[in-house]
């Protein structure tokens, strides 16, 4: 089910937690939360002056806001937190030789490649790699108090999203997001539930959750200087100046135009979106989610890598089917990246053939 939808139909009335450090808990499998379906009507804009304050008090260029560009890329933001296919055998062969290669090539970089991270007690990560769209024994679950919050945090950052525009929600700042929430009528203040939910998530050690990637941003309020990116136009998404967009820039030169980017830089707000949705997506059980998706605080996106697709490949650009390309082989064998999340790497994430490492 689509996440729109999903929302679209889900009533969120108040959180009812109190303010405060979460409780997260193993659950068995098959036991998920269900949240009650009922029908959420957004209320209309009528106060002008409101709309005009958020304006004037958000520290980015809303005139610049391109809604264009964010009704033309709407849909890479739901193939972002998306991706669910099974790797058939050839295509793990040839991305498992193509990958292979590409670590013998970076000898120097193997010990920051491989994580080096992963429990020596977790006897099970390897699996939940390879099968990283299932519900294992020992993943951590939302209860449904914990649910109802995030979902209702989710909605509002969609929300927030929605109004300045997709591009520009990938570097929106925390600070400017939430002033924005509390201005906009239609959008409302992050409820204390809401904001503790989320910074519980970012300060959580990511291990808990089977996630063995090192911490990439220790501050939830990180700022991203307009002129430390660019704009990449016809995608919606933004890269850091110089390595970066160097980088994707001869890509797209010695590739082909049907290389495309489909997600650069990401600031906090950006990564808890997809996060969550993803959360949603898996009924509360986190620790999938972080399968798919990095926990907010620990996405190289923040720090300069990107992920790129094929032309008309649509949601299999995030999928192993991208690695079955021409476009994937041709970044290998030119030797110019160095995907970050192989085959069976040891972050505990699934096979990511599409993202690019940089930082």
């Amino acid at each position: 089910m689509k996440r729109r939808t999903f929302l679209e139909g889900l009533f969120v009335s108040g959180a009812a937690a109190a303010c405060g450090h979460y409780v997260w808990y193993h659950n068995k499998v098959g036991q998920k939360v269900m949240v009650p379906h009922q029908h959420v009507t957004a209320q209309e804009i009528s106060n002008s002056a409101h709309i005009e304050k958020a304006h004037q008090e958000l520290s980015l260029n809303i005139e610049e806001f391109a809604r264009g560009t964010r009704q033309e890329v709407e849909m890479l933001r739901d193939l972002e937190a998306q991706a669910q296919t099974q790797i058939p055998d050839d295509v793990l062969a040839r991305a498992t030789e193509l990958a292979n290669k590409s670590e013998h090539d970076h000898e120097h970089d193997h010990d920051h490649d491989h994580g080096q991270g992963v429990d020596e007690h977790d006897d099970d990560y390897l699996e939940r790699v390879r099968r990283f769209d299932d519900d294992f024994e020992s993943d951590i679950w939302l209860n449904e108090q914990e649910m109802r919050v995030m979902v209702s945090a989710s909605t509002r950052l969609e929300q927030v999203r929605d109004w300045v525009g997709f591009g520009n929600f990938n570097i929106l700042t925390w600070d400017d997001m939430l002033r924005f929430a509390r201005t906009v009528p239609t959008i409302g203040e992050f409820t204390p539930q809401e904001l503790a939910f989320m910074d519980g998530l970012f300060h959580r050690d990511a291990r808990e959750l089977g996630f063995y990637g090192e911490r990439t941003t220790i501050e939830l309020t990180k700022q991203i200087r307009e002129q430390d990116v660019v704009r990449v136009p016809r995608s919606g998404h933004f890269l850091y100046r110089g390595e970066s967009s160097e980088l994707y820039e001869r890509l797209v030169r010695d590739i082909g135009d049907t290389l495309i980017l489909t997600s650069g830089v990401r600031n906090m707000a950006k990564q808890f979106d997809l996060f969550l949705a993803k959360a949603i997506q898996t009924d509360g059980n986190i620790s999938r989610a972080s399968r798919s998706l990095a926990p907010p605080g620990y996405s190289f996106h923040a720090l300069g890598d990107f992920d790129v697709g094929k032309v008309g490949l649509g949601l299999g650009n995030f999928s192993s089917e991208f690695a079955a390309t021409r476009e994937f082989r041709k970044l290998q064998e030119m030797g110019y990246t160095k995907i970050r999340y192989t085959v069976d790497n040891r972050y505990g994430v699934r096979f990511e053939p599409w993202h690019v490492r940089v930082a």
